[in-house]
């Protein structure tokens, strides 16, 4: 899967956290978010994964799944492993 992102803005109330980001990521990339605790990595996941909407900009990706890992643990207490 590839994807692109042109100007993609995300914002909480009065907090812009995605402000203008522009990247591609090829298919079959390796590709890692660095930066300090707040500045938007997970939510540009977020929107990646369609988890959260734009704002403003554009994302475009190749049809099939997207799959993240989450941070914390996000068990369905209402499935059992093989479900």
């Amino acid at each position: 899967m590839s994807v692109r992102l042109r100007a993609a803005t995300r914002s909480f109330a009065a907090v812009r956290a995605v402000d203008a980001v522009s990247l591609e990521l090829p298919r079959g990339s390796f590709t890692a978010l660095v930066g300090p605790s707040g500045c938007g990595k997970t939510t540009l996941l977020r929107m990646i994964g369609g988890l959260e909407p734009l704002d403003a900009g554009e994302l475009q990706r190749d049809d099939g799944a997207v799959a993240f890992c989450f941070q914390e643990p996000r068990l369905l207490p209402w499935r059992t492993v093989l479900e």
